[in-house]
């Protein structure tokens, strides 16, 4: 009887303790943020400046195994150069992924990875099974969650000339250049010949159905482009709305002159494909704006960035006049329609659950919150796509959700495209924002949209959590480590008892704030405030401080004393034996 009883009280205490902490378990950031893509460059890989692209190598390190694996990732060169297009513009020189640069990593080169690929840490003493690996430095890469600091997830970068394993590449990236198709594993996307923006999507099995159930992304506005010798009315006056299909132009081969259309020849983990393309009305081209668009795939989501800024004094400076000419819109509109294919899926944001995609109108609530950052899902069993827009502050009067679900077509904006609507003439859970009455002549049109490719039928749950994904990224540091296990940046976010980092107040703030910091004996302190890729914006400390409590202000200004934009950024300090890191917010 006793044995039984013993035997009972054992598998009750197992019960209570032992499989709640495995259904309640933590997971690893490996394994919760599986979606992430990240980008690093900068001082973060500084260890390794200079060293030949093709001999550096990416691993992960598996406790419970002790074992390495090679990690899918790639290494995108970045130039500094002059734009081709624009020779005599000394400010027309930017960043340009497909000039040929030397093969030799440096501050401008881009090194791409995914988070679930990543691993546990590693002891200083472990070590990957190659000879001229041990010559070298290693860089480790901590990855983690701002707001949880404690979970981080590692991976380490090699130098060798002899490693003879080929990159692995399991999520099967190619691009269609005749038919401009950008497909991987997870999904599949077609984008315009003539205007850069997305035409077809099909997520592919078993995330979705693997059917194409979009029809475009649209863009429509409506306004004044007052250029001193001409003066284009659009949407007013009798004259349609300007719109993605008919005034959107990407210089092609047939243009040789200006044919700029670049991709990533072997993509491991990320295709970038970029145009050239300018604004049109008619026969006549704004060449003198045209600016460059590049779509980013990732094994999961896909990024479209660029655009121009319209403003007077760029306008001038853009066309070489004295004379002020301006853009003013009274109406900006972007926005995803689907097709047919999509019914049956439904509709989710922030405000709204569950709204049927079924070409039927439907009441949904517009909201939308400045600074505008917002999302949408929209799921089934086709799959699911989440979209994030963003948009800087702008002086618009009117801002608000554009959502059209209607079979027979049409625009809910009221807009007057020739013809009916863009696209197959039907909208779908058509859906993005929508600008109206601008209030000043500061216009940028500028892209910055993300999505996402998800497992069919996600929840309300799964956009919330991407949402917290992209608006607080992971941030990253690097430790560079010898074979002789001698440790450049030891003990990385361990905080000794007598070392305190505070946080920064106020926070946010919007002129200036205070960082306040303790140090349990007299060193070398380097202090200095990080964006999001690691690259410092202003080193506020480098030198020889005394024990004791020390305080400075940070005013948001980088090192050339110009004013940071707002956003997220970090504070991070360093010393021979600890470092620390927190966030802090500006707020313009």
């Amino acid at each position: 009887m006793k044995l039984w009883l013993g035997r009972l009280i054992l598998l009750f205490l197992m019960v209570i303790f032992i499989i709640p902490q495995n259904l309640y378990a933590k997971k690893k950031l490996y394994q919760d943020r599986i979606y992430e893509p990240v980008i690093l460059r900068g001082d973060i890989l500084a260890p390794l400046y200079n060293f030949p692209i093709n001999e550096i190598f990416m691993y992960a390190y598996h406790d419970s195994t002790q074992t390495w694996t090679m990690i899918p990732f790639q290494i995108d060169e970045m130039k500094f150069a002059q734009d081709p297009f624009k020779p005599e513009n000394e400010n027309a020189k930017q960043d340009f992924y497909f000039i040929q640069d030397d093969g030799l990593l440096d501050f401008r080169d881009e090194l791409v990875f995914m988070i679930r690929d990543l691993g546990d840490r590693a002891s200083s003493e472990a070590w990957i099974d190659n000879e001229e690996a041990q010559k070298f430095e290693r860089l480790e890469i901590v990855v983690r969650d701002p707001n949880e600091v404690d979970n981080a997830a590692y991976g380490y970068l090699f130098r060798s000339s002899t490693v003879t394993d080929e990159v692995p590449s399991p999520y099967g990236f190619s691009f269609d250049l005749q038919n401009q198709i950008a497909k991987n594993h997870t999904y599949s996307l077609r984008l315009s010949k003539q205007n850069g923006l997305i035409e077809d999507i099909a997520i592919n099995p078993p995330f979705g159905s693997g059917v194409d159930i979009f029809d475009t992304q649209k863009l429509r506005f409506i306004g004044v482009f007052d250029l001193g010798i001409i003066t284009i009315s659009i949407g007013k006056n009798g004259f349609p709305a300007a719109n993605e299909r008919d005034n959107l132009y990407v210089y092609n081969e047939n243009d040789l002159d200006n044919f700029h259309l670049w991709y990533t020849p072997k993509p491991v983990v990320r295709l970038i494909r970029e145009v050239r393309q300018t604004i049109r009305f008619g026969e006549f081209f704004m060449n003198e704006t045209a600016f460059y668009i590049k779509t980013k795939f990732y094994p999961f989501s896909g990024t479209i960035g660029g655009g121009a800024e319209l403003d007077p004094e760029t306008l001038k400076q853009e066309f070489h006049m004295e004379e002020d000419i301006f853009v003013r819109l009274e109406l900006l509109r972007q926005s995803w329609d689907f097709n047919s294919a999509a019914a049956g899926m439904k509709f989710y944001n922030k405000y709204n659950d569950r709204i049927p995609i079924d070409g039927v109108s439907d009441n949904v609530n517009k909201n939308v919150k400045k600074p505008i950052k917002e999302w949408t899902l929209t799921t089934g069993e086709q799959g699911s796509m989440f979209t994030f827009v963003e948009f800087k502050d702008t002086t618009w009067q009117n801002i608000e959700l554009y959502f059209h679900d209607n079979q027979e077509g049409g625009q809910a904006d009221e807009t007057v495209v020739e013809g009916g609507d863009t696209g197959d003439g039907m909208s779908f859970g058509d859906q993005g924002i929508l600008f109206r009455n601008q209030t000043d002549n500061n216009v940028s049109l500028r892209l910055n949209f993300t999505a996402f490719f998800l497992p069919k039928n996600a929840d309300k749950s799964a956009g919330e959590k991407l949402a917290y994904c992209i608006e607080n990224p992971v941030v990253c540091q690097s430790n560079a480590i010898s074979f002789s296990t001698e440790v450049t940046n030891k003990n990385y976010l361990t905080v000794s008892d007598n070392f305190r980092l505070n946080q920064n107040y106020p926070n946010p703030f919007n002129s200036s704030t205070k960082i306040s910091f303790t140090i349990p004996y007299s060193e070398n302190i380097l202090l200095r405030v990080i964006d999001m890729n690691g690259r410092t914006l202003k080193t506020l400390i480098n030198g020889m401080l005394v024990v004791g409590n020390h305080e400075i202000t940070w005013k948001g200004i980088d090192e050339k004393n110009n004013a940071v934009v707002s956003g997220v950024y970090f504070y991070e300090i360093r010393s021979k034996n600890f470092a620390s890191v927190r966030k802090l917010i500006l707020i313009r």
